[in-house]
């Protein structure tokens, strides 16, 4: 009982304060024309795209409080007995934004109305923290190669492509591929990752565990400078995403980009183009929950749901350095050197020469140390090559097929493919119970892969990304001062790199167009 009264005096905040969320607040005063304040102003705001529909009154100091707003577009109306209605319209409210919005009523009927168009920009009084907001327009329509949100982060004063070996050895790459900046200075894996105000980091990678395709974000915050402590988790950028949810009007989308080598131009040193197709390709769509004759959820409940493929195969060429048909057989004497010393009895000693094990003795010259003699030649004899290994060589390491000297390297050329395939869906409800009372379900799941060639075609590189995120969460608010916000959010992540004999893999993928 005394944990769950801890849990419930956490959640209930005495002040303004919100917890790590995604959600916004317009605040003001309400005054008349002298500068007076107004108390008992009725404040409504309604969100254009959904319906949503919240009303507030201003205390004794003419001060009002609307907390815990989702981003969107919304329209202000105040309202107050022996004073002119003022109407205020396309009030931006951006992710984890404070707006102040002040108000000065003029004498007159409730009847009249002041609608204001043209007004000085929302200024933000209420935070320190520095922040670059990307919205869903610029987010969809700026090119992205691979089509990451993360490299809109670059946007941002002070961020830099600057990441560790980790974040890029164990993520697979869609085109460009994503990125996790540096921020001022920070490293990269100090960044902090959420979305829909729930964790959204990657704790292995120090990187993020689901990444939306554009035309599922609403808009995303890139806070460089943080003074708030619900994001004073790490040192670097808090990036705060916000999927798009649906309003009353049914949206969609579907896209496909596409790259082909036929559109390329041949690139030096290659004496030809080749292989290289791209295809990625999705759809979202969102809107109200309706069941004919049954149930419409227009103002109330909301879907939103995408789907993005993403296919690539791109053929490169290697230079390889492999074994000879002579080296199969002991016969090293091609890669013999120069004389580079003498050991400690006088004899010669050459660069690349290949000595007995089984010969190995004290050296009674230094103590401490042994010496070994060399193979005749730099060769080995038939009978001290194991049967076992050279099975191996016969099938991993194929003939050279450059015309260099024997002993040359490299001494082989190839060309292989990278394959890159990717699955990303996710699902969205919401549901607005009363005005002051909301809910929200998500999950999202991520499934990618890549086959790349290594250092001969014999074998493979294979790396897989596979996660799943679920979220909930639920506001209630009691008073402008006093609210309730819950947020829960499960993530699994499961990373697998290897190395493997190459298969049908390693091909280039014909069906791609």
């Amino acid at each position: 009982m005394g944990k769950l009264l801890l849990l419930l005096l956490a959640c209930l905040s005495s002040a303004v304060l919100r917890g790590q969320t995604t959600n916004g607040l317009i605040t003001g005063v309400v005054s008349d024309s002298t500068g007076a304040s107004i108390p008992g102003a009725d404040v409504d705001v309604v969100n254009t795209g959904t319906g949503m529909h919240r009303t507030t009154k201003s205390n004794a100091g003419g001060e009002y409080i609307l907390p815990q707003l989702n981003p969107g577009n919304y329209k202000l109306t105040v309202t107050m007995d022996g004073f002119a209605t003022i109407n205020r319209e396309n009030i931006q409210l951006q992710v984890n934004q404070s707006v102040t919005l002040n108000f000065q009523l003029a004498v007159g009927q409730t009847s009249q109305t002041v609608n204001v168009t043209d007004a000085p920009p929302q200024l933000n009084t209420t935070s320190a923290t520095l922040s670059n907001v990307v919205n869903h327009e610029d987010t969809v329509n700026l090119p992205l190669n691979g089509r990451s949100f993360t490299q809109l982060t670059l946007l941002t004063p002070g961020a830099a492509p600057v990441q560790n070996g980790q974040q890029g050895s164990f993520t697979v790459s869609l085109g460009a591929g994503g990125i996790s900046p540096s921020v001022n200075g920070q490293r990269g894996e100090q960044n902090n990752f959420t979305m829909d105000g729930i964790f959204n980091n990657a704790t292995y990678t120090n990187t993020w565990v689901i990444a939306p395709p554009p035309d599922a974000i609403q808009e995303f915050n890139v806070q460089s400078h943080i003074t708030d402590a619900q994001f004073s988790v790490s040192s670097g950028a808090n990036i705060n995403l916000v999927t798009r949810s649906g309003t009353n009007k049914f949206h969609g989308a579907l896209w496909e980009f596409l790259r082909n080598d036929i559109l390329d131009a041949r690139t030096f040193p290659e004496t030809e183009r080749l292989p290289y197709r791209q295809n990625q390709y999705g759809v979202y769509l969102g809107g109200p929950v309706t069941v004919p004759h049954i149930y419409s959820g227009k103002d109330k409940t909301f879907f939103s749901f995408y789907w993005e493929g993403f296919r690539s195969a791109q053929t490169r060429s290697y230079l390889a350095s492999t074994l000879t048909n002579a080296m199969k057989q002991g016969d090293f004497s091609a890669v013999l050197g120069a004389q580079v010393g003498t050991d400690s009895l006088g004899r010669p000693e050459y660069a690349n020469q290949i000595y007995d094990p089984f010969s190995s003795r004290p050296d009674p010259a230094h103590p401490g140390q042994s010496l070994r003699d060399p193979f005749p030649g730099n060769v080995i004899p038939k009978g001290r090559l194991n049967s076992a290994s050279l099975q191996i060589l016969q099938k991993y390491y194929p003939a050279p097929n450059l015309n260099v000297p024997e002993g040359t390297l490299p001494n082989y050329q190839f060309s292989g493919a990278t394959n890159t395939d990717s699955d990303i869906v996710g699902v969205r409800l919401d549901h607005q119970i009363t005005a002051n009372d909301s809910v929200f379900l998500r999950f999202n799941r991520s499934n990618q892969h890549v086959i790349s060639p290594q250092d001969l075609p014999t074998y493979v590189h294979t790396l897989s990304n596979y996660t799943q995120q679920a979220a909930f969460g639920y506001t209630h608010i009691f008073d402008p001062k006093t609210i309730l916000n819950i947020r829960y959010g499960y993530s699994y992540v499961n990373f697998a790199s290897n190395d493997e004999p190459a298969g049908p893999g390693l091909h280039r993928r014909d069906w791609l167009y």
